[in-house]
């Protein structure tokens, strides 16, 4: 899925997806923002925010991997870490 960038400041970006009615078979029209923002205090937070035109299912997440050995290794990817 591509998002649009509907908003951004020096420490923030929100990201918005419309996903139609009957995409992935579920029932309504969902508009979905994400605000990633990093912190005074360097701590990274993410806000969702969604509505939709119709009652449908809706569990939002995020799947971010990073490699925590720091490349001591050289390792190319998160996978070889």
């Amino acid at each position: 899925r591509v998002f649009d960038v509907v908003a951004k400041t020096g420490n923030s970006v929100t990201l918005q997806y419309i996903s139609p009615h009957g995409e992935e078979g579920f029932p309504g029209t969902v508009t979905l923002q994400v605000t990633h923002t990093v912190t005074e205090d360097d701590e990274w937070q993410i806000s969702y925010n969604a509505t939709t035109d119709k009652d449908t299912v809706l569990a939002l997440t995020n799947h971010a991997y990073f490699n925590l050995n720091g490349n001591v290794d050289n390792t190319p990817t998160v996978m070889e870490h």
